[in-house]
């Protein structure tokens, strides 16, 4: 009762602050990085990324491990690399996605969480929208996807050149190809 009268003041208030923590989650990928596994809401429609809030002394790599767990049942700490991710602003809040490739297809993905997710599927990235005008078209679908599709596709790209290399050098009979520094596509 003593709050009563503050009560709009200390939501708006909690509401501003849970926006500001980070969040992070996985862009989890076929093994030949033509599908990317999306989740829906409990109770929306809109298509998203496995991810959630960090916890306090959290690193963001555990974090992300942690959440793909709980949303989707997938552990994916042993095919995470540290470095390879895209992050973004959006409002207040910063976003970080590891990019996790070799994700088996056929895993059966089945949420530990309740009423927070409605459904898992793997989507074709090449169906998927690039743009905010294709993202309108699809009814908003996909506006939580849109912002890091355009970076995922040119990381994927960069990636399929750079093998496309090493397999080339390898075949002019050159010694082992160098093991490449990883692509960070992180960006604000």
């Amino acid at each position: 009762k003593p709050f009563q009268k503050r009560t709009k003041e200390i939501y708006e208030a909690f509401t501003t602050y849970k926006r500001q923590i980070p969040t992070c989650g996985a862009m989890l990928l076929t093994e030949d990085r033509s599908k990317l596994l999306l989740v829906k809401s409990y109770k929306g429609n809109a298509w998203g990324f496995p991810k959630g809030k960090i916890d306090k002394d959290e690193e963001k790599v555990d974090c992300a491990v942690r959440e793909v767990l709980e949303e989707v049942g997938y552990d994916m700490s042993d095919k995470v690399d540290p470095n390879i991710y895209i992050e973004t602003q959006w409002q207040q809040q910063t976003i970080r996605l590891y990019i996790v490739p070799g994700v088996p297809e056929d895993f059966a993905f089945r949420t530990r969480t309740k009423k927070e997710i409605g459904e898992i599927t793997w989507h074709k990235i090449k169906d998927l929208p690039t743009t905010k005008d294709e993202s309108k078209d699809t009814k908003s679908k996909f506006w939580m996807v849109q912002p890091f599709l355009t970076k995922l596709v040119r990381h994927l790209a960069i990636e399929k050149q750079r093998l496309k290399k090493s397999k080339g050098k390898a075949k002019q009979g050159s010694a082992a190809p160098s093991a490449e520094p990883p692509v960070a596509a992180a960006s604000s």
